[in-house]
């Protein structure tokens, strides 16, 4: 049985075993405490838990920013708690420590929104169908086609959006309500 001297120092062994390599790991192990308190073990696990929320947003990690589309964090500012995110488009906002985890989603490899930025040209040679099943996988969930149009902006042009969501609407993960005429 370990020590709660011995607990605290694993702990802070295995968070530098993950993230040691990051610029700011020990400004932010600083910012959030974790190196106070050291015997209190349950604010030690709260500490962690927040540490570890903040270290998922790394600088140029792929985020989706919920209502404002997908970005790439820029900047991570210590002395104002806050992560600058370039948003599609241009638009850079900061994000509190406090309301990122509420407010920014990390994206996955192959996440549509996330492949719009690093490879929207790859997006394009997609067929309808293989485009369609990319957008409702990385969503999980149903989708209206005025969301489908607003994730796919830039990737299929307005002028060709009605005879891409024709041929896409034959892919048999589209259900279509007969009393409303969309999808």
């Amino acid at each position: 049985i370990l020590s709660k001297g011995e607990l605290h120092a694993a702990i802070m062994e295995g968070l530098e075993e993950l993230y040691g390599e990051r610029g700011h790991f020990n400004e932010m192990i600083e910012k959030v405490g974790l190196n106070k308190a050291k015997e209190d073990i349950p604010k030690t696990w709260q500490k962690t838990d927040r540490f570890e929320s903040l270290m998922a947003f790394d600088v140029g990690s792929i985020v989706r920013m919920r209502d404002k589309g997908a970005g790439r964090i820029e900047e991570v500012n210590l002395a104002l708690e806050s992560f600058k995110v370039s948003l599609e488009g241009g638009l850079e906002l900061r994000v509190g420590f406090g309301g990122a985890a509420k407010l920014l989603d990390l994206l996955s490899a192959d996440h549509v929104l996330r492949r719009k930025l690093e490879d929207p040209e790859g997006l394009k040679k997609l067929e309808p169908a293989e485009l369609f099943r990319l957008v409702v996988q990385g969503e999980g969930k149903s989708l209206s086609g005025a969301e489908i149009k607003k994730i796919l902006t830039g990737v299929v042009s307005p002028r060709k959006w009605n005879s891409w969501w024709t041929a896409a609407r034959k892919h048999p993960q589209v259900l279509n309500d007969p009393k409303n005429k969309k999808a």
